[in-house]
């Protein structure tokens, strides 16, 4: 039905493409520009891939930061207190919604946002060999 998708594809401005395609037969086969590359069994790629056993430990500063725990934070003691913090934490522009910005920008301008609506952040590709932005 591949058809049938790049259809509705087409109809809501979603870049598709087909990349490859199912045939008769028990092997995987991939081929690039002409030539095959890969000729093996299915399973062999799905469930009898290598198996790393690499070493790990528990990093030092993990116990640190599991014990410190936000019940341990100072609290507002009286209301003028509490008033006087949930100003300065309304005040702070990272509480502010960014979506004026990402509204104003069309996230499929050349494909090259990364991030965008409904997000309250953009990121867009700077580079496009690296795709770092």
């Amino acid at each position: 039905h591949v058809e049938r998708f790049m259809e509705i594809c087409e109809k809501w401005d979603v870049i598709a493409t087909v990349i490859g395609e199912v045939t008769d037969g028990e092997r995987l086969e991939i081929f690039w520009h002409g030539e095959q590359i890969v000729d093996v069994p299915p399973r062999t790629v799905a469930h009898e891939g290598p198996v790393y056993q690499r070493p790990y430990a528990r990093p030092d500063w993990q116990d640190a930061l599991q014990a410190d725990d936000a019940g341990k934070l100072p609290r507002p003691g009286s209301g003028t207190e509490l008033r006087n913090q949930v100003i300065k934490v309304v005040a702070s522009p990272n509480q502010a919604s960014k979506s004026w910005i990402t509204d104003q920008y069309d996230r499929f301008v050349q494909g090259n946002t990364v991030l965008a609506q409904p997000e309250d952040a953009g990121m867009v590709r700077i580079d496009a060999d690296t795709n770092l932005g």
